[in-house]
């Protein structure tokens, strides 16, 4: 029995794919579409088919959603192009080239939020760690997360505010493999710290406030 599934098609006899690419993610995927055939015929196959690639293409969309921020877009920039010799020929062209695209005379357009955050992330790339490792910092991990998750405004805003807490606490936005439970235990203990000294305050109010209605009486 078929069964309507939005995104399969046949055309020609053969079952296809079809996803159209959200707005805000074609420059970042650079096509409007997403077309596969299922390579058959039969209907029941072919929605066994669909599932398969349905799944590949959610995947390749929150990737691509985590990588329109232009945190992430920085950041992949530097970390696919790592450097070995950077006095290279090509790697001075590509500098030149990188630096022209950033001046609307030379390239003829201005660069949206994300290219232009992706060639300043190149230009930068000799400022990154030479470890191949993927070790991106902590902000990072967090854009992508809720990027893939899709979560509501309110939770993100939440955990956003406990991202920044927990980066003043330890002074910088550290990469997440040199991030130790020492680290964990110290912003703990900051938290713990503020909660205690609060209720300090609110007690000293409460003490004024009292002193001085028995001032009063």
């Amino acid at each position: 029995m078929l069964i309507h599934v939005a995104g399969l098609v046949k055309r020609g006899g053969v079952w296809q794919y079809r996803k159209t690419i959200p707005a805000k993610l074609r420059p970042v995927l650079g096509q409007r579409e997403i077309i596969e055939s299922l390579r058959t015929g039969d209907a029941v196959l072919a929605q066994a088919r669909y599932l398969a690639v349905h799944a590949r293409v959610e995947r390749l969309l929150a990737e691509a959603t985590a990588g329109a921020s232009p945190n992430v877009a920085a950041y992949t920039a530097i970390k696919r192009h790592k450097l070995a010799d950077p006095l290279s020929p090509s790697e001075i062209g590509l500098d030149l080239h990188l630096t022209s695209m950033l001046d609307p005379q030379w390239s003829g357009r201005v660069l949206t939020p994300t290219e232009r955050a992706a060639v300043e992330g190149l230009l930068k790339r000799r400022e990154a760690e030479q470890d191949t490792s993927d070790n991106p910092p902590l902000s990072i991990v967090f854009e992508s997360y809720f990027a893939e998750r899709n979560l509501p405004s309110k939770t993100v805003t939440e955990w956003k505010a406990v991202l920044r807490r927990f980066t003043v606490t330890l002074g910088a936005d550290l990469p997440v493999r040199s991030i130790t439970q020492a680290h964990v235990r110290g912003f703990k203990a900051a938290l713990l710290a503020g909660k205690l000294s609060g209720k300090a305050r609110l007690r000293d109010r409460r003490g004024t406030s009292g002193a001085a209605l028995a001032s009063r009486s």
